[in-house]
Protein backbone atom coordinates (compact mmCIF):
# COMPACT_ATOMS: atom_id res chain seq x y z
CA UNK A 1 0.00 0.00 0.00
CA UNK A 2 1.43 3.64 -0.88
CA UNK A 3 1.77 6.47 1.87
CA UNK A 4 -0.48 8.05 0.60
CA UNK A 5 -3.02 5.57 0.57
CA UNK A 6 -1.97 4.41 3.83
CA UNK A 7 -2.84 7.67 5.35
CA UNK A 8 -5.69 8.31 3.71
CA UNK A 9 -7.01 4.64 4.66
CA UNK A 10 -6.03 5.70 8.52
CA UNK A 11 -7.71 9.31 8.50
CA UNK A 12 -11.23 7.66 7.57
CA UNK A 13 -10.65 5.17 10.36
CA UNK A 14 -9.28 8.00 12.66
CA UNK A 15 -12.49 10.24 12.09
CA UNK A 16 -14.52 7.17 12.98
CA UNK A 17 -12.46 7.17 16.09
CA UNK A 18 -13.00 10.79 16.93
CA UNK A 19 -17.02 10.27 16.76
CA UNK A 20 -16.96 7.30 18.88
CA UNK A 21 -14.59 8.98 21.38
CA UNK A 22 -17.08 11.68 21.79
CA UNK A 23 -19.96 9.33 22.18
CA UNK A 24 -18.05 7.24 25.24
CA UNK A 25 -17.47 4.26 23.49
CA UNK A 26 -13.70 3.63 22.12
CA UNK A 27 -11.85 0.84 23.17
CA UNK A 28 -8.40 0.80 24.50
CA UNK A 29 -6.72 -0.10 20.99
CA UNK A 30 -8.44 2.67 18.99
CA UNK A 31 -7.78 5.08 21.78
CA UNK A 32 -4.42 3.92 21.35
CA UNK A 33 -4.32 4.12 17.29
CA UNK A 34 -6.39 7.33 17.45
CA UNK A 35 -3.58 8.98 19.59
CA UNK A 36 -1.16 7.30 17.53
CA UNK A 37 -2.26 8.67 14.47
CA UNK A 38 -3.11 12.49 15.90
CA UNK A 39 0.47 13.06 16.65
CA UNK A 40 1.30 12.85 13.07
CA UNK A 41 -1.55 14.37 11.03
CA UNK A 42 -3.18 17.96 11.38
CA UNK A 43 -5.76 17.12 9.48
CA UNK A 44 -7.28 14.45 11.73
CA UNK A 45 -6.50 17.02 15.00
CA UNK A 46 -8.22 20.07 12.65
CA UNK A 47 -11.20 17.93 12.65
CA UNK A 48 -10.98 16.76 16.23
CA UNK A 49 -11.49 20.16 17.06
CA UNK A 50 -13.68 21.39 15.03
CA UNK A 51 -16.16 18.33 15.76
CA UNK A 52 -15.62 19.18 19.66
CA UNK A 53 -17.11 22.86 19.08
CA UNK A 54 -19.74 21.73 17.42
CA UNK A 55 -20.44 19.12 19.96
CA UNK A 56 -20.46 21.87 22.52
CA UNK A 57 -22.68 24.17 20.23
CA UNK A 58 -25.25 21.53 19.83
CA UNK A 59 -25.22 20.66 23.06
CA UNK A 60 -26.03 24.24 24.15
CA UNK A 61 -28.57 25.06 21.73
CA UNK A 62 -30.44 21.44 22.61
CA UNK A 63 -30.83 21.54 26.08
CA UNK A 64 -34.06 21.89 27.36
CA UNK A 65 -35.26 25.73 28.03
CA UNK A 66 -33.50 26.63 25.32
CA UNK A 67 -36.39 26.02 22.80
CA UNK A 68 -36.14 28.56 19.48
CA UNK A 69 -39.77 29.32 18.62
CA UNK A 70 -39.95 31.00 15.50
CA UNK A 71 -43.37 32.66 13.70
CA UNK A 72 -45.06 31.32 10.35
CA UNK A 73 -44.02 33.75 8.20
CA UNK A 74 -39.95 33.38 9.16
CA UNK A 75 -40.62 29.55 8.43
CA UNK A 76 -42.06 30.11 5.12
CA UNK A 77 -39.17 32.76 4.08
CA UNK A 78 -36.87 29.56 5.11
CA UNK A 79 -38.62 27.08 3.28
CA UNK A 80 -38.91 29.79 -0.05
CA UNK A 81 -35.33 30.07 0.83
CA UNK A 82 -34.56 26.55 1.06
CA UNK A 83 -36.39 25.24 -2.30
CA UNK A 84 -35.15 28.10 -4.67
CA UNK A 85 -31.54 26.90 -3.69
CA UNK A 86 -32.63 23.02 -4.58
Amino acid sequence: MSWYKKVKYDCRHTTLRIEKQQNGRLGMMDMIALYTHLLTCPFCRLYKKQTRILQQIFQEVFTAGNAVIMDETFKEQLQRMIDERL
